[in-house]
């Protein structure tokens, strides 16, 4: 699991303590299913501010530190540091990998609704490197997967290329991604697409993107936009998460210590 966030200082309480939660829900997650977690940090100065231009190829950039950090790991998830695990049952090898055959999604538009380049109508889980959603606007990045090796660390460096990052492309690393995926074959026979909500729903939205209660994930669509507010909206579904049993029994014990030295 891979999870790139914001360097908060400690100083800033409610920052901070957003980030702690969201770093215990991932830690959470992946010791009940015996993942490793990778964490980084977007900058090394606290609170530096960011553009979106900025943010979307520094994570790629970090992305690409930990696969060469991990050479053993076959699989790396990125999950958006505004989002919750809402169901830490669901085992992202068992239940999604495993499944891939029969929730592909062959032979639709690469880029909705209508790109004239569609994803691969023969293609097979062996030969899947990269897995991701579409949302209504395209491509979903928020939540996704690479196979480690060296098909992955070529992908990663074609979409870093300095002519990518300095286009201007409208919607940065995505439409990049999306004008890749549908112009090289090489990348768009390695990439499946699967359902909508499978990976990640959003927590706003009035479509088939929209959270249900048994989904696996909930992603803080646009709370970084103004007016609204990450942590407060993160608090909402912080409350409503399931829980696995052992981070429970952590709690309980966590509890019993510290009603013991007051």
């Amino acid at each position: 699991m891979v999870l790139v966030t914001d360097n908060i200082p400690a100083t800033d309480r409610k920052a901070a303590t957003y980030l702690e939660k969201i770093v215990t829900n991932r830690r959470e997650y992946a010791d009940h299913h015996g993942y490793e977690l990778a964490i980084r940090q977007l900058s090394s100065t606290p609170n530096e501010q960011i553009s979106p231009k900025v943010r979307g190829w520094a994570k790629l950039k970090l992305l690409r530190e930990v696969v060469e950090a991990y050479p053993d790991s076959e699989w790396f998830w990125f999950l958006d540091q505004d989002a919750v695990i809402m169901d830490p049952q669901i085992s992202m090898t068992k239940d999604i990998l495993a499944n891939l055959d029969s929730q592909m999604l062959r032979d639709i538009p690469v880029v909705p609704p209508d790109s004239v380049i569609r994803t691969i109508k023969t293609a097979t889980p062996d030969t899947v490197q990269f897995v991701l959603s579409q949302d209504y606007s395209g491509l979903n990045l928020h939540s996704f997967l690479l196979r480690n090796g060296d098909w992955t660390k070529y992908f990663l460096e074609t979409w870093v290329e300095p002519m990518y990052r300095s286009y201007g492309f409208e919607r940065h690393e995505i439409s990049a991604l999306e004008h890749i995926i549908q112009w090289h074959y090489t990348i768009l026979s390695k990439t499946a697409l699967l359902p909508r909500r499978l990976l990640a729903s959003y927590n706003n939205a009035a479509d088939d993107m929209a959270y249900k209660d048994t989904d696996f994930v909930v992603v803080l669509q646009g709370c970084r936009d103004e007016g609204r507010s990450c942590e407060m909206e993160f608090d909402r579904f912080w409350t409503l998460r399931s829980r696995t049993a052992e981070a429970m029994s952590q709690d309980a014990i966590a509890a019993q210590k510290l009603g013991a030295t007051v």
